[in-house]
């Protein structure tokens, strides 16, 4: 049997005895995604041949599959973009915050309240 060129590489096991780490769950999405989209193609090219053969049932069972994989393929992407856009943003949120210089060696409570407040554009209300 020969393998499809369109379907992602599984990657070997590690040597026995070496740690496996498990995949995490944007990898894992990933993986479906990329295996859901080799399928949907998969599935209209077979479609197609059963169409030229004059073979409607087996044509339209193609059809059907590649409508459900597309769609799970869909919602693959919208969660695999939600986990990596809250992952970004996490991120950048941290970086700024370590960037963020230290409030100032200040006793006064006004001092102090408007730089936690910062960015506010109105100063707190004291």
């Amino acid at each position: 049997m020969s393998r499809d060129p369109e379907m992602p590489q599984i990657q070997p096991l590690p040597e026995a005895g070496g740690p496996i780490a498990p995949p995490s769950i944007r990898e894992s999405l990933a993986e479906v995604l990329a295996r859901s989209h080799a399928a949907v193609r998969r599935c209209e090219r077979a479609s197609r041949a059963a169409s030229a053969m004059g073979d409607t049932e087996v044509s339209a069972f193609f059809r059907h599959a590649e409508s459900v994989l597309r769609e799970l393929a869909d919602h693959g992407e919208a969660l695999l973009a939600e986990r990596l856009g809250a992952e970004l943003i996490a991120r950048r949120r941290e970086r700024e915050r370590r960037a963020r210089p230290g409030p100032p060696k200040s006793s006064d409570l006004v001092d102090q309240a408007s730089w936690e407040s910062f960015p506010a554009s109105d100063p707190p209300a004291y």
